[in-house]
């Protein structure tokens, strides 16, 4: 009875906590900044949508993430070549009220770590038309149990872009992504469009889009969408399970504000709420429960120093 009494606890600490998650962790396919970036994000605490326990009915889970990273362009063949790496560290911190060690286990998981490379190439075939490929591996942990191979992740995507003119691009592909939980191919389309010389949009649709206007040369205004999500391994002797994974998706809508102190200097501040989330603890390919917290917002702030 103990004994299933810490796997609950441990399911509900896994799934509550990507539940928080809601848009904090950007998609690998979002249009890359380049420079060198420091984002904080704050998650209040939240609640069981659906507690099946008074100890699940009292507990609350609070998510704090630092994300550190950089983005580093390269031009070839006169410009027609243009790769951008990026590297991304982020550190998710778990504070709890209410924890019942004797329904929940004693164990809680208070830091995870993300490390992701992202590689963007985009290559001019002609005037007309563009090569976009995108390679993002990662690992995905908290380091417990040490690293294994289930930790590590891949995402990839490879388009054919069409250049309408200098305000107009679109395109489309095919993507391999864990946005969806399991990694599956996804068909997706690019949008890259100057409205007018206040207004322009951006997207990679169905993962991420933005709308921005553009109020001075200091401040852009803007709306952003994003869909994220993943497969998350864990450790089998801690989850009790032979196979322990997360599957959960989430996507999000808000308003951004971005203050152009310098040429070279940014600060940005975004919210968002959850529309759609969905959450999974699995052994292997058997889905063991399913777990919602309530919807709840997220506030981000950053610093950028480049473009």
């Amino acid at each position: 009875m103990k004994k299933s009494k810490r796997i609950t606890g441990r399911i509900i600490l896994y799934l509550s906590l990507f539940l928080l998650l809601i848009g904090v962790c950007s998609t690998a396919f979002a249009q890359p900044s380049t420079g060198i970036y420091v984002e904080y994000v704050y998650a209040p605490p939240n609640h069981l949508a659906d507690p099946q326990t008074p100890a699940e009915e009292d507990l609350e889970i609070q998510l704090s993430v630092l994300r550190v990273g950089g983005a580093f362009p390269l031009v070839f063949a006169g410009g027609k070549t243009m790769l951008i790496n990026q590297f991304d560290l982020r550190l998710f911190n778990v504070d709890y009220s209410n924890w019942d060690p004797v329904e929940l286990g004693e164990d809680k998981v208070d830091k995870l770590y993300e490390i992701t490379y992202t590689l963007f190439l985009l290559q001019t075939l002609s005037p007309k038309w563009q090569l976009l490929a995108i390679a993002a591996p990662g690992l995905a942990t908290s380091f417990e149990a040490g690293v294994t191979w289930d930790d590590f992740r891949m995402e990839a995507a490879l388009g054919a872009i069409r250049v309408f003119g200098e305000r107009f691009s679109l395109g489309a592909g095919l993507a391999y992504t864990r946005d969806f939980g399991d990694p599956i191919p996804f068909p997706f389309l690019f949008v890259d469009w100057k409205i007018s010389p206040k207004w322009s949009a951006f997207g990679l649709i169905p993962v991420s889009a933005n709308i921005t206007y553009n109020l001075s040369k200091r401040l852009d205004l803007g709306v952003i969408y994003e869909l994220n999500g993943d497969l998350y391994h864990g450790d089998p002797d801690k989850w009790d399970v032979d196979n322990p994974q997360l599957e959960y998706t989430i996507a999000v809508l808000g308003p951004t504000v971005q203050l152009h102190i310098t040429e070279w200097l940014h600060l940005k501040v975004d919210g968002g709420w959850a529309f759609y989330h969905n959450f999974q603890f699995k052994d292997g390919d058997t889905v063991e429960r399913s777990l919602d917290l309530t919807q709840n917002f997220y506030v981000r702030g950053g610093v950028l120093f480049g473009m």
